[in-house]
């Protein structure tokens, strides 16, 4: 089954504007039929995913209370690039993964 960019756009719940950018920057795979543009059942499953991923990100604080340790700490190891962090806006987030292994990097140092 084949869905046109505004029928995926629906189902997606995005903007069509949005879809064709993704068109355009070569994200979405599409099918050409003629002049039209169509795209594939699996891709608009695909893509759903990847829109609808919820993805639980944690805070210097949250951290530091998590893990019993004072938030200047949590600071210093990032400072210190002991802690991977991504920056959002002014903000910093650690992924949850990036925290368990700093958690097991600890572990090993203090052993």
């Amino acid at each position: 089954m084949f869905y046109t960019v505004r029928e995926a756009a629906v189902a997606l719940g995005v903007c069509v504007w949005t879809l064709w950018k993704l068109i355009d920057m070569g994200e979405v795979r599409v099918v050409r039929v003629g002049p039209w543009v169509r795209i594939a059942q699996d891709e608009v499953e695909r893509l759903y995913a990847r829109f609808h991923r919820k993805e639980v990100f944690l805070v210097p604080h949250d951290l530091a209370r998590l893990c019993r340790v004072s938030y200047k700490f949590v600071l210093r190891e990032i400072h210190r690039s002991h802690l991977r962090v991504r920056k959002l806006q002014t903000r910093y987030i650690i992924h949850p993964d990036d925290a368990t292994r700093w958690l097991q990097g600890e572990a090993s140092r203090c052993s």
